[in-house]
């Protein structure tokens, strides 16, 4: 009986070491997993991080690219309101010379027609 015992014992033992060895494996395994997940982890933070600074940073280009087309309109647009009013300014000049010619002519006709 002792021996019955004792051989159940013996293999009592040898279930439990099993075991605990089984748990080291599997400890060691997600263990292993864990620190894998980990370093994904923070790639994709780095992912993420460099993502934004990218997205920052295109925002920032295109602000800086409207900015430019913004200044690039406003000079246009005063170079273009410069040239409509000289433009004007040539026409009402010209107009005024052919006013002056026409008075002239005008003057030396009633001059004429008084002599």
């Amino acid at each position: 009986m002792m021996k019955d015992i004792s051989l159940e014992h013996t293999a009592v033992v040898a279930e439990k070491q099993r075991l605990i060895n089984s748990s080291h494996r599997e400890q060691k395994k997600l263990s292993a997993e864990n620190d894998s997940l980990r370093h994904e982890l923070e790639q994709c933070k780095r992912e993420i991080g460099d993502l934004k600074e990218a997205s920052a940073s295109e925002i920032l280009n295109y602000q800086a690219a409207l900015a430019d087309a913004e200044e690039s309109l406003e000079n246009a647009s005063a170079k273009y309101k410069k040239e409509i009013e000289q433009e004007h300014t040539n026409r009402v000049r010209a107009i005024h010379a052919v006013l002056d010619k026409m008075q002239k002519i005008n003057t030396g006709i009633m001059i004429g027609l008084l002599q």
